[in-house]
């Protein structure tokens, strides 16, 4: 009997099917979720540059620039084109997902180099399947994927380019800064280039290729970010976005920063536990020698440490989704070291090794699409990216298409209320105003000491202070989030002054049929993060501060 030169029969084709099937999934999902409310925050700024020429302009809310460059530019063309449908903008997406796979599947060989087999190709790309949010995000219209697979790119084209040449610094370079505009969070990348040829190479030609490709990274991310300064209608919060993600400003009090930070590390132990981190670059710095070019993920091993130690110091919020490159990094690592374990090391492959990372790889895949199944019969995005982080409890509604009905209902019976009659929701939600094209903001803004910047976003639209809206909304994720749990007073005054007329699984609509709070400290909600006595915030609350 003749041995497979590759991975034998069902096992095998079903790692090929599930590394290829990954961008269907994502758009299977895009017709299952609904529409999120930071994924309809990025694209009220994008309507407003594809509708009326400036960034932000069409936002009824402060609008969101830690996702530009070009993400922006082809989001804005397919918001142009698919008159305002998400499901064309999240196409970018699912694309760029595609992209990646496409990715990974052809530059693995020039990697590994050998007498290598086809499967390993398949071994090394399925692991990135497996990282929690990958079919959630890529089903999404996110910068994460676009961000990543333009890093993914540039780290490959180090790899095979000739060290020395103008051609890899710049390309590089060009390629970094359009992931770090694409996605901020990965303007790091532009230290993993030297932090990599520093640790790994050594050499005076790698270090300086590495120096010039930072330095052409950071002018190319600087050219877009002051394009989209240029392009947006409120300067103040382009500034204000680099310093939420530490491109100015410090830490902040000790007392706060390192009880929040630990926290921060517990979620990330949840995903990707530090221990597993260390062995996955243990496990590369060991094998690395048995690889014709190790360069790409000698970069991405850099990429994802600088990363990972970026999100847990100085990440806005512990939200997984900014940390998902790194994982992604990491998990591509790990499977070139599971097809380099499948080669066999220097020796004869034993076919118990082998079957060993064929299940290894199946899992992973399977794994990944358990999750993209579930996300598709909970359906509400905003939930099951919030619980991924341990914002929400572990409850939810399943049913295909449920959420996705209700909100849809909701969109159709706030479209049908006359323009007149204000509509405003209790808590934060960008997703009923982007597919209503109604201005539905928090009730907070129609207080300008309670929140300014919204006030002025309410006489912008023709809503004077003091005209307060006729209804209101309430969302599934209110009650449901840490930062979104009404207190006894709020849930008492809406029995008491308005009255439930429609619901849609978790979206109520009440009609404001008595006295709106004269003052907006009854709107407060139990805040998530509380900041702590040794925070010195001179901003907190009076009260706070005695207690």
């Amino acid at each position: 009997m003749t041995q497979r030169p590759d991975l034998e029969g069902v096992g095998g084709n079903l790692l090929k099917l599930s590394v290829l099937a990954a961008p269907l999934a994502c758009l299977i999902g895009a017709f299952f979720l609904t529409a999120g409310t930071d994924e309809t925050w990025i694209l009220h700024g994008v309507r407003g540059l594809a509708h009326g020429g400036r960034y932000g302009s069409a936002s009824p809310y402060v609008t969101v620039y830690s996702t530009g460059g070009l993400f922006t530019a082809v989001a804005t063309v397919l918001e142009a084109l698919g008159g305002g449908r998400l499901l064309i903008v999240r196409l970018l997406s699912i694309l760029s997902l595609a992209a990646l796979v496409a990715l990974l599947i052809r530059r693995t060989p020039s990697i590994l180099g050998g007498d290598g087999t086809p499967a390993e190709r398949w071994i090394a790309a399925v692991p990135i399947l497996g990282v929690h949010g990958t079919f959630l995000i890529g089903s999404q219209a996110y910068g994460e994927i676009l961000a990543t697979t333009l890093l993914f790119a540039g780290a490959f084209l180090w790899a095979s380019r000739p060290a020395g040449t103008w051609s890899r610094r710049l390309a590089v370079g060009a390629l970094f800064g359009l992931a770090a505009a694409a996605r901020l969070n990965l303007v790091v990348g532009l230290a993993a280039i030297p932090a990599a040829a520093f640790v790994f190479s050594r050499t005076r030609r790698e270090i300086v290729d590495a120096l010039i490709a930072a330095a052409t990274g950071a002018v190319v991310f600087a050219i877009q970010w002051k394009g989209l300064q240029l392009l947006s209608v409120d300067v103040r919060e382009v500034e204000q976005s680099a310093g939420n993600y530490g491109l100015s400003g410090g830490v902040g009090s000790l007392g706060y920063f390192i009880p929040q930070r630990l926290g921060y590390f517990a979620i990330a132990q949840d995903f990707m536990p530090l221990v597993l981190l260390v062995a996955l670059t243990a496990a590369w710095v060991v094998t690395r020698s048995r690889v014709a070019n190790p360069r790409t993920p000698d970069l991405l091993v850099a990429f994802g440490w600088i990363l990972w130690f970026s999100w847990l110091g100085r990440s806005p919020i512990p939200h997984l989704r900014y940390l998902w490159p790194a994982l992604a990094a990491f998990a591509y690592v790990g499977g070139l070291v599971l097809a380099l374990v499948y080669r066999g090391l220097g020796v004869s492959p034993q076919p118990a090794v082998r079957l060993a990372v064929l299940v290894v790889g199946l899992a992973c895949g399977a794994s990944g699409y358990v999750e993209a199944s579930r996300n598709m019969l909970a359906g509400n995005s905003d939930i099951l990216s919030w619980e991924w982080q341990r914002g929400c409890p572990q409850s939810l509604q399943y049913g295909p298409f449920k959420q996705l009905r209700a909100q849809r209902d909701l969109v159709r019976k706030l479209q049908e209320l006359p323009p007149d009659q204000g509509v405003a929701s209790i808590g934060f939600d960008t997703a009923l105003a982007y597919l209503s094209r109604r201005q539905i903001l928090p009730l907070d803004a129609y207080y300008e000491e309670r929140v300014p910047s919204l006030a002025g976003a309410v006489r912008s639209a023709g809503l004077p202070l003091g005209t307060f809206p006729r209804w209101l909304v309430l969302t599934p994720i209110i009650n449901r989030h840490r930062g979104c749990q009404m207190s006894p007073q709020l849930h008492q005054w809406i029995e008491s002054n308005c009255a439930l007329r429609e619901r849609y699984t978790g979206y109520l609509l009440y009609e404001v049929t008595g006295r709106l709070p004269e003052k907006p400290e009854l709107l407060r909600f139990n805040e998530w993060e509380p900041r702590l006595p040794l925070a010195g915030d001179e901003s907190a609350p009076a009260e706070r501060k005695k207690s």
